[in-house]
């Protein structure tokens, strides 16, 4: 009976935050009904994808990064860009939310596990479970990664 409740509390947090739940289904969420609840009063923050960005024509066709909380109060997201300049947070009404994306889908099974990072102690030591050591050239602590053509790069070139 706890199964179906939990399944019945995902699938109404899927339906209410599409973006959100993508996201958080990805990093291995479980407790759906907590983290309804918690996304109501607004603890819930995600890294997301922003299509036009404060809805202006330079940013028609770019999908710009984002933390991204839900304010039930007003009915919106408020997304804080990540950006290397200073910029206001942007209020996103539900009714524009097809604007959030968590990440292509094509791109989500190449993501790796939420707070691993190539060369990191946590990945280290799963790979060396599995009887694999992290090639040096692996070794980083820089999280973001080209993932398009990456069978093209070549190391230090």
């Amino acid at each position: 009976l706890e199964a179906t409740a939990e399944s019945l509390w995902e699938r109404l947090y899927a339906l209410r935050w599409p973006a959100f739940y993508d996201c958080l289904r990805h990093h291995g969420a479980k407790d759906w009904r907590r983290l309804y609840r918690e996304t109501l009063q607004g603890q819930v923050e995600v890294t997301l994808e922003v299509f036009v960005r404060e809805k202006k024509r330079d940013f028609a066709m770019s999908a710009m990064p984002a933390r991204v909380v839900f304010h039930a109060k007003h009915n919106l997201y408020i997304a804080r860009y990540l950006s290397a300049s200073k910029v206001l947070p942007e209020g996103i009404p539900v009714k524009e939310e097809q604007r959030l994306r968590f990440c292509p889908a094509s791109a989500c099974g190449r993501l790796l596990p939420s707070g691993v990072l190539e060369g990191s102690a946590s990945l280290d030591k799963g790979r060396a479970e599995l009887g694999r050591e992290t090639p040096p050239e692996e070794r980083q602590e820089y999280p973001y990664r080209v993932l398009d053509h990456e069978g093209e790069l070549v190391v230090g070139e």
